[in-house]
């Protein structure tokens, strides 16, 4: 509470889901959809997350699966806008290593 956040989710949640929604559309042979709520957020892969999850591992994002295709995302609550863009930018390197 102290730190607000709370606020800070609120605030930086939706540039970066829209950051990751853009990878779907950029990518749409590998990310069916990006679902999500605050920072706990799922990349629905069009196929099996492992090899993503490995690549995004090799580069320094851990993320675990979720189900059978999800790539879930879930940054700690003091994240900053920074680093949650550099999820996207690592995310975006695995998918144009693959493309």
């Amino acid at each position: 509470e102290r730190e607000k956040l709370l606020e800070k989710v609120r605030a930086q949640s939706g540039p970066w889901q829209a950051a990751l929604r853009q990878l779907a559309a950029d990518f749409p042979q590998h990310i069916a959809t990006v679902r999500g709520w605050g920072y706990l957020v799922g990349v629905q892969m069009t196929s099996d997350p492992a090899p993503w999850l490995a690549a995004l591992r090799e580069r320094g994002l851990l993320a675990p699966s979720a189900g059978s295709n999800v790539v879930r995302l879930l940054p700690p609550l003091n994240a900053t806008a920074e680093e949650l863009a550099r999820a996207v930018e690592i995310f975006r390197a695995a998918l144009a290593a693959k493309a």
